[in-house]
């Protein structure tokens, strides 16, 4: 007698049902977890943008260059002949024959070091822009006609022409083609849009002597023409119209140096071996904000 039996209609419609309902969850789970993916990695993606950004500036502000990190600003003929007159000497414009004191001072270089190198101007009219000279152009192709010298300019602007935008755009013009020009000329030069959606952009200058940051360089007193902290504070608007606040301190690469106390040695020596710092051929120091 033939015992085998097979799966009745009913047993069959139940083991589907299930089948079935686990599919569904299954596939459920499948789905929420590729939605998940997709939406970190955009959130990520959007994220990155802005670690970008703020790594792009740090390369660029580490990297500033000034003389006075290393040396002092030059002396005018008319410090000069004030010291000397202070000082009960004589001092004879006439025979003082330092090529440095005929520099003429423009736009982007005021000044001149006593090494005879011209000050960069640093450039902060406003809480959200910020020009220097920097060191961090590298050439991308050999023997092109670029300087490893570079002016680079952020600004808050609207070179996006997107509605959808709720912020303006973080910009970075940067030009390292004859630097040592004497004016800017920015309109000539790329706009490169490093963020969008930037609702507020901050620079701000650590001053020493107060030990406090301020809004302005030009507050910072000695340290206005050689900057030893900038803080930069961003708001930047996510896809969710969440205002996110991201703040970097960066530090110029440049060791310390006190070359106000190093050019007062230079001149001790100078008078040690006879020669007068002030005179014909020498080289005057000057206090680096005056």
């Amino acid at each position: 007698m033939n015992n085998n039996k097979g799966f009745t209609l009913l047993e069959i419609m139940i083991a589907t049902g299930i089948l079935a309902f686990l599919s569904l969850g299954i596939n459920s789970i499948v789905s929420s977890t590729a939605d998940t993916k997709d939406e970190v990695t955009k959130e990520d993606r959007a994220y990155l943008q802005v670690y970008t950004a703020l790594n792009r500036m740090e390369v660029d502000i580490t990297q500033i260059y000034s003389p006075l990190y290393f040396t002092v600003r030059e002396k005018t003929l008319d410090q000069l002949e004030g010291e000397a007159r202070a000082a009960g000497s004589s001092f004879n414009r006439d025979t003082y024959d330092n090529p440095g004191l005929s520099y003429q001072g423009s736009e982007k270089y005021p000044a001149i070091s006593r090494t005879g190198e011209p000050i960069g101007a640093i450039v902060n009219d406003d809480k959200s822009t910020l020009i220097f000279s920097t060191m961090s152009n590298r050439r991308k192709l050999q023997d092109s006609k670029e300087s490893r010298f570079a002016w680079v300019k952020y600004s808050l602007g609207s070179i996006s022409k997107d509605e959808d935008l709720k912020g303006d755009d973080l910009v970075r013009n940067f030009t390292a083609i004859d630097p040592y020009s004497k004016e800017f000329d920015w309109e000539s030069t790329e706009s490169q849009v490093l963020l969008q959606n930037v609702k507020s952009l901050t620079f701000e200058f650590f001053d020493k002597e107060k030990e406090k940051w301020v809004d302005k360089i030009s507050e910072t007193g000695l340290d206005k023409d050689t900057p030893r902290a900038v803080k930069v504070k961003l708001v930047w608007i996510n896809d969710s119209e969440n205002e996110i606040e991201f703040e970097r301190v960066f530090r110029p690469l440049w060791p310390y140096f006190d070359t106000l106390d190093d050019e007062k040695e230079r001149q001790k020596a100078l008078k040690g071996d006879g020669q007068d710092a002030g005179g014909k051929g020498g080289l005057g120091g000057d206090d680096k904000d005056e």
